[in-house]
């Protein structure tokens, strides 16, 4: 007997099976959502700073409630040869700050890292070790210029925007403020994500109206490198964070094509598509490239091409501005 179901799904699968071609999924989003209610008008400067590390997983996570798919972390079952990223991190973290804040002797320091188990153990660990520990000396001796002027104390503001008729605030906090200005830094290579953080900080602070005083200038101190950012005039960063306003509403709404990496990596090279999809889908290791973030899988689902105009326009409202105050 013919057996029946309400499925649409199912019905477009059979369809497609019939004709003799692929089954495409469907849309998760076929609509945007309403617009979000008061509460969200409220917005902190770290939540906004989270928002553009992924739209996606903002939208998902907190406006739907969508837990996402973590994988699980697996045992390694044979002995490590290389340091990973977290055992670099943890060292960093351990190390840094005795190294910035007193004359630790070397023979002090090496004897504190080798006391650990972030890298791998024996005489190969070791020599790996010594090599870390040096390379944190130098970014400890080079960051300490910039440490040592008194902070100034925290700036804490709320600013206030119309968007589309709605009255909207962005609060925020800052530390670190000193006379040659805003200082952050990572012991890390520096990232998409580095510049976008920097970049929010150093808006909020040019758009206080509590800040008129303070230096307007944030510095950004990477392992090998960094940037500084020149001051924005007050109604220049006001504007460009009503732009980025604008985009976090639209992206609690629907999947905004925002990616930073692969946005990044498109302005970097004169805005070119091909650069942004070397990124996006990373044809040597689809796992690492961008799209592979199980938020950018569900949100943008049944979207043929992800980098689009919209991609495009919001790359050159984030960046743009951000690349001409680079000194």
């Amino acid at each position: 007997p013919r057996r029946r179901s309400f499925n649409a799904e199912f019905c477009a699968a059979l369809q497609q099976r019939a004709t003799g071609l692929a089954p495409q999924p469907l849309p998760f989003f076929h609509q945007p959502l309403a617009p979000p209610p008061e509460e969200w008008r409220h917005v902190s400067l770290e939540r906004l700073r989270r928002f553009f590390r992924n739209p996606c997983r903002v939208l998902l996570q907190d406006r739907l409630k969508i837990r996402l798919p973590v994988d699980s972390e697996e045992l390694q079952d044979d002995e490590p040869f290389l340091p990973d990223y977290r055992g670099r991190n943890a060292l960093a973290a351990r190390l840094l700050p005795l190294l910035l804040q007193s004359d630790i002797d070397d023979d002090d320091i090496l004897r504190l890292a080798l006391a650990g188990h972030e890298f791998p153990p024996g005489a190969h660990g070791e020599r790996l070790i010594a090599f870390e520990t040096e390379q944190l000396k130098a970014f400890a001796a080079r960051l300490k210029p910039e440490l040592d002027p008194a902070p100034l104390p925290p700036l804490a503001a709320t600013l206030e925007f119309q968007l589309d008729g709605e009255h909207w605030t962005l609060d925020g906090a800052l530390g670190d403020i000193r006379a040659n200005g805003l200082v952050r830094y990572r012991f890390d290579t520096l990232r998409p994500g580095d510049y976008l953080d920097g970049w929010l900080h150093h808006l909020f602070l040019c758009a206080a109206d509590g800040a008129a005083t303070l230096p307007h200038q944030t510095v950004w101190h990477a392992r090998i490198d960094g940037y500084r950012l020149k001051p924005c005039r007050h109604d220049s960063a006001r504007d460009h964070l009503q732009r980025l306003l604008e985009l976090y509403r639209q992206g609690l709404r629907r999947p905004l094509h925002f990616f930073p990496k692969s946005a990044w990596f498109y302005m970097q090279e004169d805005q070119s598509l091909a650069a942004a999809a070397k990124t996006w889908e990373n044809s040597q290791n689809p796992d690492w490239g961008e799209s592979a973030h199980p938020a950018y899988q569900l949100a943008l689902r049944g979207i043929a091409d992800a980098l689009n105009d919209e991609f495009m326009q919001a790359a050159n409202i984030v960046y743009a501005p951000l690349i001409e105050h680079l000194e």
